[in-house]
Order: C-alpha cells, then structure tokens, then sequence
C-alpha cells in the first residue's frame, strides 16, 4: 500500500509539472500569434517630426533602435535586430542608438552613440524603435519586445513611406 501512495505521488508532482510547462508554452504560442501592438501607446517622438539622431547617408528608410546597457530587454533582442538587418532591402538600415557614456554589447550591429539620445529625441525608454525616412523624418516609432513588434514597425515604416514619398516635417525636434 505505501509503495502504490509513493508512485501515484510522484506521478502527480510530474502531471503538475507538465501542466506548468503546458499553461507557460500556450501564452508562448498566444504571443507568437497574436502579438501586442508596437506601438499601443502615444508617446514618443512625434510622427512628421525630425529625430534629433542624425541618419546615415544614402538610405530611404532607417530603423534606430534607442538601447541601453541598463536594459536586459535591449541585450535580448539582439538576435532579432541581427535577424531583422539580414533582411532588410537596399536603401534601408538599422542603427543602435546609445546615450553617451554607454557601453552596449552591439557586436556587428552598426552602433551611435549621441549625447542626451533618449530625451532629445523624446524616447521614454529603452528598448525603443523609431523608423525614420532618409532625411530624419519619423514615419512611426513604438517600444518593442519582440520580433514581430519590430517587423510590425518596419512594415508601418514601409507602408508609410511609399503611401507619403516626399514626407516633410513638420516640426523640429533638435
């Protein structure tokens, strides 16, 4: 009798551990799916405006992506930045944007480092994606946290751009 108590025992701790690592896997899987929205929240450098980060020469579109050696979200996504820059198209970057005095791990990301980056440009935190047109002008910005919150951004980036080509802006951030 005690040894059948002793197995269905430790058969019910693996069935709770298993339907722990079940519940985990299905909110997983419901991010993957259904992803929050980049850019839920108004905040921000305004769209139209010019971004006080200067952009690099020769591309149309450009992607900062404002990061911090503080911010353990930052340091996560690097392998989808790195996944993200493998495919983007000719005439268009990405750039990590440090405040000065960081040290951030960027590797062979291309990495700026700007005096004052996340309050002269109205970012309100780190990781943080602005896209922009050639000349600065930001198309559309948004926290991030994920892979699909910055193919979201991109694709806004995108759209934004071939719907409004000569985009000017509107006020001036620096």
């Amino acid at each position: 009798m005690t040894a059948v108590v002793v197995v269905l025992s430790v058969l019910t701790l693996l069935n709770s551990v298993a339907v722990i690592g079940l519940v985990r896997q299905v909110g997983v899987l419901h991010l993957r799916v259904r992803p929050m929205p980049a850019h839920g929240v108004q905040y921000g450098p305004a769209i139209g405006s010019r971004l006080a980060v200067p952009p690099p020469a020769g591309n149309s579109l450009v992607l900062f992506c404002f990061v911090s050696s503080r911010c353990g979200t930052c340091a996560a996504m690097l392998p989808s930045l790195r996944a993200v820059a493998s495919t983007l198209i000719a005439g268009e970057a990405l750039t990590l944007v440090l405040d000065e005095g960081d040290e951030f791990p960027a590797g062979d990301l291309p990495a700026i480092t700007v005096a004052n980056a996340l309050r002269g440009s109205r970012v309100p935190g780190t990781p943080f994606l602005v896209v922009t047109d050639g000349g600065g002008v930001v198309l559309t910005a948004g926290g991030i946290g994920s892979l699909e919150q910055v193919e979201f951004l991109l694709d806004q980036g995108r759209e934004v751009r071939a719907a409004r080509p000569t985009l000017l802006p509107l006020t001036d951030v620096s």
